[in-house]
């Protein structure tokens, strides 16, 4: 996850990460986690995608493999 992208992206939408785990019913602490790529929730990722977070700032970043 881009979480910088992430958390900028909230803060223009006005949405909290708290306002989040409200409405999912889970704490605070596990929506940072899964917004860092620290943890993983289905419903957190779900629930951005359908407030309009765009995905690319959900996938995991590939890493280059050097040669």
């Amino acid at each position: 996850m881009k979480t910088q992208k992430i958390n900028k992206w909230l803060k223009r939408q006005g949405i909290t990460k708290t306002q989040i785990a409200r409405e999912l019913g889970i704490s605070h602490v596990a929506v940072v986690l899964v917004i860092q790529g620290k943890s993983t929730s289905a419903r957190v990722v779900e629930w951005l995608k359908e407030h309009g977070c765009p995905e690319e700032y959900l996938r995991k970043g590939l890493k280059k493999q050097e040669n």
